[in-house]
């Protein structure tokens, strides 16, 4: 997952804008701005990453304890034991007993949440459209109920931009992937429009959980108006639910990539386009006129979106080859996603059809198949989706050759110099595998004679996760962050207006009830005072307080 603020405008496009002398000190100025608030929560949001990646915690399962609590009764109650040692039998049996009565009470409570969220399953996801009223101030998010679920439009044409939209995306996604929400939970949608004065960017922020979008100025706008921006800033609250990836190199770029791909389908179903007559172009509503350009990012062309003296030129790219080690942009997440958008369209036009039907199926089972760790390289990520596209259509060839033909291949290292997506040398050659759980040390028996020590047969392209070309960080455990412990209810509230922070077992932490007023009664790192206010404390189990 993004371990920043996940944005649709790059900051090299906003920093191009604010560099060039051809623009006035207005538009210049309102750029900055924008880069300066988009730098502000990042120490919020690595925590928040090492939060949903760390192994789950199992705390409601009851310790079983090897003296059964009737041996400590009899020897409590045998009169020819003396008193010291029925007294310690006593507090022993006190003991055991007063821990299964928590077990149980857990458990009850574990049922009733079970019943609760199956409850909320089936009702209509809770949409809410707040007026941030031009603050740059996180905290006074979300800000000024407009509209919710079962209203009629406002008279904001944002508000009910952002408000039909998000809905759109999440028809797409309960009717093609069977998702429900962000979290599959049901988790109400919270959006904020009018962010900042001529904030020239929409992202979605997971340290309150819902998407921001400013008014944009002279060059960039209408983010509401764009259905594959709303797309794709959901699909990021989704991917910290199925493969959370961290937002550095190779596993940001893709984690920019599928959202780009989810954002591009959901376009393309509301349009009713199929793959071969789509343009393939991201945000193309967000250029106003003027601008040399057609959209913020081409999957089809990346690279060629748009190129104006004031703009700077679309920086992305569509091949390994172009490939390179850097700071800026986390690493180039949103220059190298470049790479994998136009192997997803590769793939989906060779498929023809909609896009959704086979390839969007494929890159979704890979983001649900557990074999996609936080630090996944790209080919990584291509290796699963083609053990998919054969498993699921017996297309592993067609899915192979479209990353081959962008350069994500075997014998093209993933990182230059050995490098993990973060830049740091692990010194692991043998442990880089997706899905590796092969815990021995002599697996030379079937070597594909390519040099490599822990030989794993993948030199074919049957679409082998086995890969060994790559440079993971050697997370074999395949952390994947799926949260059935950790992410409990951090939106299980009634059209809350911010749902909070995530604790490391409960969540909850700020629910208002569309309201944008949070009670702080769950869990998370809230304080439960009922203030909405994070002191930063541990609290284990959380029930957003929905009452």
């Amino acid at each position: 997952m993004c371990n920043q603020r996940c944005y649709i405008v790059p900051p090299h496009l906003l920093q191009a804008i604010a560099d060039s002398t051809s623009n006035s000190e207005k538009v210049r100025k309102a750029a900055k701005a924008s880069l300066l608030a988009r730098e502000k929560v990042s120490l919020a949001r690595t925590e928040l990453f090492a939060t949903l990646t760390q192994p789950r915690g199992y705390t409601s399962q009851q310790r079983h304890h090897i003296v059964p609590p009737h041996v400590f009764r009899q020897i409590s109650d045998a009169e020819v034991n003396d008193e010291k040692t029925r007294k310690r039998a006593k507090g022993n049996l006190e003991h055991v007993e007063g821990v299964i009565a928590q077990y149980k009470s857990s458990q009850e409570k574990d049922a009733q949440k079970s019943i609760d969220a199956q409850a909320k399953s089936e009702k209509e996801t809770c949409r809410a459209v707040y007026d941030a009223q031009h603050t740059t101030n996180e905290d006074s998010l979300p800000g000024k109920l407009i509209r919710k679920e079962g209203q009629k439009a406002a008279k904001d044409k944002a508000v009910n931009e952002a408000f039909d939209n998000v809905g759109s995306t999440l028809k797409f996604y309960k009717e093609h992937f069977d998702w429900i929400s962000t979290d599959n939970k049901n988790a109400d949608v919270i959006s904020s429009v009018h962010f900042g004065e001529e904030y020239e960017n929409a992202f979605w922020d997971p340290t309150v959980r819902q998407m921001v979008f400013g008014d944009g100025g002279d060059f960039l706008n209408n983010f509401t108006a764009s259905v594959d921006v709303i797309g794709h800033e959901l699909t990021h609250a989704i991917t910290e639910h199925t493969s959370p990836l961290d937002y550095q190199g190779q596993p940001g770029a893709l984690n920019e990539h599928v959202s780009d791909v989810f954002g591009i389908m959901v376009k393309q179903m509301v349009e009713d386009e199929k793959s071969d007559a789509a343009d393939w172009l991201i945000g193309e509503d967000c250029l106003l006129p003027g601008v040399k350009g057609m959209a913020l990012r081409s999957m089809k062309e990346p690279g060629t979106a748009y190129n104006d003296p004031r703009f700077g030129k679309d920086l992305q790219v569509s091949h390994m080859k172009d490939f390179k080690q850097m700071y800026e942009d986390n690493g180039g997440v949103h220059i190298f996603s470049g790479i994998p958008n136009k192997a997803f369209y590769l793939a989906a036009t060779a498929f023809g059809g909609y896009s959704w039907e086979k390839a969007g199926q494929i890159w979704w089972k890979t983001m649900n198949s557990g074999k996609i760790p936080s630090r996944c390289t790209f080919l990584q990520f291509a290796d699963v989706t083609v053990d998919v596209a054969e498993e699921e259509f017996k297309a592993g060839k067609i899915v192979r050759k479209a990353w081959d033909d962008v350069g994500v291949s075997r014998g093209v290292l993933d990182e230059p110099d050995g490098e993990d997506p973060d830049g740091e040398d692990d010194g692991d050659k043998d442990d880089d595998d997706c899905n590796d759980d092969d815990d021995d040390d002599d697996d030379d028996d079937d070597d594909d004679d390519d040099g490599d020590a822990d030989n794993d047969n993948d030199d074919d392209d049957d679409g082998d996760a086995d890969n060994d070309n790559d440079d993971d960080d050697g997370d074999a455990d395949n952390d994947q962050g799926d949260d059935d412990d950790a992410e409990d209810d951090a939106d299980d509230d009634d059209c809350d207006g911010k749902n909070g922070k995530d604790g490391k077992e409960g969540k909850g932490g700020k629910d208002g009830k569309c309201d944008g007023k949070g009670d702080g009664t769950g869990g998370g790192k809230d304080d439960g005072k009922g203030d909405g206010k994070n002191d930063k404390t541990d609290n284990d189990e959380g029930d957003c307080g929905c009452n």
